[in-house]
């Protein structure tokens, strides 16, 4: 990998880490309705009725989710070996989720204003959401699958000292979590979960990537040969 493209790769880790800790920061102002006005405890009619003034900010948490994880897919795609190849398809397949849900989301909600009866709209949506969800649970598991292969690997362009190995450790386990609240939460711990992996694993580990290739290139240049040396 050339040192132009490792300053590519750092720019992109340190503006994937970015774009997640905003989301994931935002996305809980929003579930602890710090953001957004009380939620309604009637029928589906009024939940959407309160949600579509909001829906701007659900839109705007998951296309900077959405863009964060493809940040992450660049960098998983752009490392050597099947883990790195692991961690980029599952970034790619979570951004992809993420879109899907802002999508269904939209659409539901712009059917809200209509005729069509809410309780339809909420079976819709009920749908929508478990194949996302199934997506998202297939998608944290293969980003948690890369993550500590690459930690385990040793590879080149990561941390090798025990701090680097120990964050890909702790990610990997955060993502696991992921994957396990996503399919049964009862403690309803899904949310905290989601803030600390969004907030402080992933964009350590990236952070921690991204000094790594600075690092790496800074090295690759002071073995570059001068143009006219003997």
């Amino acid at each position: 990998m050339s040192v132009s493209q490792r300053r590519v790769l750092r720019a992109t880790a340190i503006a994937a880490a970015a774009l997640l800790a905003t989301a994931a920061a935002w996305n809980l102002l929003f579930q602890v309705r710090i953001v957004t006005p009380p939620l309604p405890s009637a029928d589906n009619a009024h939940y959407y009725a309160w949600w579509r003034p909001i829906e701007w900010q659900t839109f705007a948490i998951a296309l900077l989710a959405a863009a964060g994880l493809g940040g992450v897919g660049v960098v998983g795609l752009s490392l050597r070996g099947a883990a790195g190849a692991v961690l980029g398809i599952g970034a790619i397949a979570a951004m992809v989720a993420q879109l899907a849900q802002a999508g269904a989301q939209h659409a539901i909600l712009a059917a809200s204003t209509s005729a069509i009866d809410p309780g339809v709209l909420g079976t819709i949506g009920f749908v929508a959401d478990g194949i996302v969800n199934g997506v998202s649970i297939g998608a944290y598991a293969g980003m948690a699958l890369g993550v500590v292969g690459l930690a385990v690997s040793g590879e080149d362009a990561l941390p090798g000292h025990a701090a680097g190995r120990l964050t890909g450790a702790l990610l990997g386990a955060g993502l696991v979590a992921l994957s396990v609240f996503s399919l049964a939460d009862p403690l309803d711990l899904l949310q905290p979960v989601l803030g600390i992996v969004g907030m402080v694993l992933t964009p350590a580990w990236l952070w921690q990537v991204g000094a790594s290739l600075s690092a790496s290139g800074a090295r690759a240049g002071d073995r570059a040969p001068v143009a006219g040396a003997a």
